[in-house]
């Protein structure tokens, strides 16, 4: 039960991220950034899927690299909003990153190489 609050906040989070790729799909059409979008959550969506069910989905050492490369990318978006204090788009971007935060925390933890579903026992 330790886990519950955790998955009901990714839940929530992809809820909202399809919401958002549907209302940006509706309103601006096809873009980069929508398929980014996309991308991510769908990757996020798969990480929270193994880390709550304790499956392991492709290796450890792969989820820690697409963990610095997303950590990597949420935190030029967030130097981004930063520089740009005062638009409408800054406190998007700042939000965005905030909500992430959870989630990259599932994807941490999923990829440590002693979790016990990944076949390596501790020492």
């Amino acid at each position: 039960m330790k886990k519950l609050p955790l998955i009901i906040y990714c839940f929530v989070y992809f809820l909202i991220s399809l919401g958002d790729i549907v209302y940006s799909f509706i309103n601006t059409g096809f873009s980069i950034s929508m398929v980014i979008s996309l991308i991510v959550s769908l990757i996020l969506l798969v990480v929270c899927f193994g880390y709550f069910k304790s499956k392991a989905i492709l290796d450890a050492g792969t989820w820690r690299r697409i963990f610095y490369i997303l950590v990597t990318l949420y935190g030029l978006l967030l130097f981004m909003s930063l520089l740009s204090i005062g638009m409408p788009q800054s406190i998007e971007g700042v939000i965005s990153v905030l909500m992430t935060i959870p989630v990259l925390y599932c994807l941490y933890t999923y990829s440590k190489g002693t979790q016990e579903f990944w076949g390596i026992k501790k020492k």
